[in-house]
């Protein structure tokens, strides 16, 4: 991005009082987005953290897609340190809505991260990720190891 700050020079010699001119110019810089991702060709991997099969009970509540507040149990399919996948009557939430989990005492705000499509093998699913940092809610400890899962290609 660059910044301009400047007056206007018949405004000055005309001795009227004006305020600066700010002029943004935003610049997206396609080679230095898609190197970051890619190398010479190359399809680097993103990584993600290994989910652990773990069947807990769960409480989530919100705003639902027409303005509706709702609370309802449900079970968590697998978890990770930041984020979990519910099974459950889940499909009125929508991808980027905000939700509250309770896992026992312990409670957290998550963003929905997908939601499973009819029809397909993650119906009736959805991915949570942690909105606070460091926030940890199941109550049972994780192993903190990565997978490595490809990134999407640059054609798609």
């Amino acid at each position: 991005m660059d910044f301009i700050l400047g007056g206007s020079d018949a405004a000055t010699s005309a001795g009227r009082n004006e305020f600066f001119d700010l002029r943004v110019t935003t610049v997206t810089l396609v080679h230095g987005l898609l190197g970051a991702k890619y190398r010479l060709g190359k399809q680097m991997r993103k990584q993600r953290e290994q989910r652990t099969p773990m069947q807990l009970s769960v409480r989530i509540w919100g705003m639902d897609s027409t303005g509706k507040l709702f609370s309802i149990y449900t079970k968590t399919i697998d978890v990770t340190a930041i984020g979990a996948r519910l099974e459950g009557d889940v499909l009125f939430l929508q991808r980027g809505s905000v939700i509250g989990v309770e896992c026992g005492r312990s409670r957290a705000r998550f963003r929905v991260a997908w939601v499973g499509q009819p029809g397909s093998k993650r119906h009736g699913q959805i991915g949570i990720r942690c909105l606070e940092p460091g926030k940890y809610i199941w109550g049972v400890p994780l192993q903190r190891k990565m997978e490595e899962v490809p990134a999407v290609s640059a054609a798609s």
